[in-house]
């Protein structure tokens, strides 16, 4: 896959300054890449997703038989609802990255080391100058991430709540319904929930403050590019 988005994106930069053969082969070039991609999408995705499942099962797995090995006193100071929790939204968020993302950590690194290979030899002084803000936005970036680590902990601990309040509700009902504590325990879901409800917009709010930033980031080195090639072609 990492082949085949370089040598497109090598076979649009010829036809773009004109040095390409002809319209039929580069035709012929996307339907041959498109057509070795799509089974390499296809094992990708199944890669990713198959060491997705296999992984979680050992991970899930492994937390079972860590909870049957745990003091009672350990046990007895946590909700059943908490435990829980980690077993499914802990490892769901888990699974989303190995699906979606874990393939990238492959795939990224490739793309990136042959495009800059061929920026470098194409004009090692504009790859410098769009790279010159890297530093800074990584700083940024690093900063800005901060709070949102925190966040999302504190979202992922108040969900563990919630599912604790739940479980331990359905799991006592027979209790509950004796001691008529359906709405004191119904009121007490409701403020834990708006608390996760709160956190969440807060979480959001601190992921949409980034995306300025980040297409900010995005485009100052286009522009310094453009900019800087100019002054490259006039000095020629």
């Amino acid at each position: 896959m990492a082949a085949i988005d370089i040598i497109l994106g090598k076979a649009i930069e010829q036809m773009a300054e004109g040095t390409f053969s002809s319209t039929e082969n580069m035709i012929y070039l996307v339907v041959g890449m498109t057509l070795i991609g799509m089974p390499c999408k296809f094992v990708m995705r199944y890669a990713s997703a198959r060491f997705s499942v296999s992984a979680l099962r050992d991970l899930r797995g492994d937390l079972v038989h860590k909870f049957c090995d745990l003091p009672v006193s350990r046990v007895e100071r946590k909700f059943t609802g908490d435990l829980v929790s980690r077993l499914t939204n802990n490892t769901a968020l888990l699974q989303n990255f190995f699906i979606e993302q874990f393939a990238n950590l492959f795939y990224l690194p490739l793309v990136f080391t042959a495009s800059l290979t061929l920026l470098l030899m194409t004009s090692w002084k504009l790859v410098l100058a769009s790279l010159a803000l890297m530093p800074v936005g990584m700083i940024i970036t690093s900063l800005m991430s901060r709070p949102i680590e925190k966040y999302s902990e504190q979202l992922q601990e108040k969900m563990a709540h919630l599912n604790a309040v739940g479980q331990d509700a359905i799991g006592g009902i027979p209790i509950v319904k004796a001691f008529n504590m359906q709405a004191v325990l119904l009121k007490k879901y409701m403020v834990i929930m708006e608390e996760v409800v709160r956190r969440g917009l807060g979480l959001e709010k601190r992921y949409a403050s980034i995306t300025p930033v980040g297409v900010m980031m995005l485009a100052t080195p286009i522009i310094l590019v453009i900019v800087y090639g100019g002054y490259l072609i006039q000095q020629v």
